[in-house]
């Protein structure tokens, strides 16, 4: 995907940059003053810098790790990450400004940017970025890199640095390690990482992957992929009673799963009764697929000793089906079931 709010970003930092070069002392009415703090100073000061060689620092960092935050969060939660490490950056400059008794101006999108790095460090820390033309690192290794240049810069002045917070950096980095926090990045780096050790398996035998799978469900039991690969490994091993425990599994516990594609690989191994009655006339209300609806309801018009038979005889009553209807009149004619059909005009 395009790292729309990433180029966005980008383009005003250099947009404000041009401004600056146009009207020089327009800097002094933004900067923010720990003294003397403004709303508008506070935001604005995120996207300024002091001169060409911060803004190129900031940007090569930004481009280097953003676009793969950006895919990973989506374009409003990065948005949020960027800001709101920007303002632990300049709300951490302001508290050890205040403790210290000083009032040194700030400027600078480095709080936001180690935000963004420290993002990346928890989420994509295997993953190359692009830190230079043909250079890649990991974005580990860009974290390490840009925590050892604020240390140090928090500790040794080399020329001028007046108007450089890098305390507002560090406090901009621990902003961006909550933000991943509350995001889960640990848990979703965990789960690409059983994703990745999944595809690496999978031109092995239905054994290994079947091992492969069942160790990583021991670390993340709810995991969709590595439950698909083991109903795989299953059904490529003829253990059709097992892999539909792991189906019904799936269909049960996680979340989000491709319901219809699941329940079809279900019916195939013939295990839609190890799902409770009561479930399968829930999701036959759900599916979409005509056929796989009728499966459902089958198989629990199929039960005689079901409670839920009389529901699912009626459900298919109401799709048509001659039979159903003479059974629940048949057996159930004083059950709620039938009077609802009778009421609904299905019985003559």
């Amino acid at each position: 995907p395009i790292p729309a709010v990433t180029l966005l970003i980008i383009a005003i930092n250099i947009a404000i940059a041009f401004w600056l070069v146009l009207s020089p002392n327009a800097i002094h009415g933004y900067k923010f003053l720990a003294n003397k703090p403004e709303l508008i100073d506070l935001f604005v000061s995120i996207f300024m810098h002091v001169n060409v060689l911060h803004l190129l620092g900031n940007m090569v960092f930004l481009a280097a790790v953003a676009p793969s935050v950006e895919a990973g969060t989506g374009h409003v939660k990065f948005l949020a990450l960027y800001l709101v490490s920007g303002l632990a950056g300049m709300g951490g400059h302001w508290m050890l400004s205040l403790a210290m008794g000083e009032a040194t101006p700030v400027v600078g999108a480095s709080g936001a940017i180690a935000g963004c790095v420290a993002y990346a460090a928890i989420r994509y820390r295997r993953q190359k970025v692009p830190l230079a033309p043909k250079v890649m690192v990991s974005a580990w290794t860009v974290a390490i890199a840009w925590l050892a240049l604020q240390v140090a810069g928090a500790f040794i002045t080399l020329g001028d640095a007046a108007g450089t917070s890098y305390w507002a950096h560090l406090f901009g980095f621990l902003g961006g390690l909550l933000v991943a926090l509350l995001y889960r990045a640990p848990h979703q780096e965990s789960i690409a990482n059983v994703n990745k050790k999944i595809d690496e398996m999978k031109d092995r035998s239905p054994a290994a992957l079947l091992a492969a799978a069942e160790e990583l469900l021991k670390q993340h039991p709810k995991s969709e992929k590595a439950l698909l690969e083991k109903a795989r490994a299953l059904h490529a091993m003829n253990e059709h009673d097992k892999e539909a425990e792991v189906l019904v599994q799936l269909i049960d516990t996680v979340s989000g799963a491709p319901l219809e594609p699941t329940l079809e690989a279900l019916v195939q191994c013939n295990g839609l009764s190890k799902l409770a009655s009561q479930r399968r006339l829930q999701l036959a209300e759900s599916v979409e697929n005509d056929d796989l609806r009728l499966h459902l309801l089958n198989s629990v018009a199929g039960e005689p000793d079901s409670q839920d038979r009389p529901f699912a005889l009626l459900a298919l009553a109401e799709s048509g089906d001659e039979s159903s209807l003479n059974k629940l009149r048949d057996e159930y004619e004083l059950h709620p079931a039938y009077e609802t059909a009778k009421a609904r005009g299905l019985v003559k």
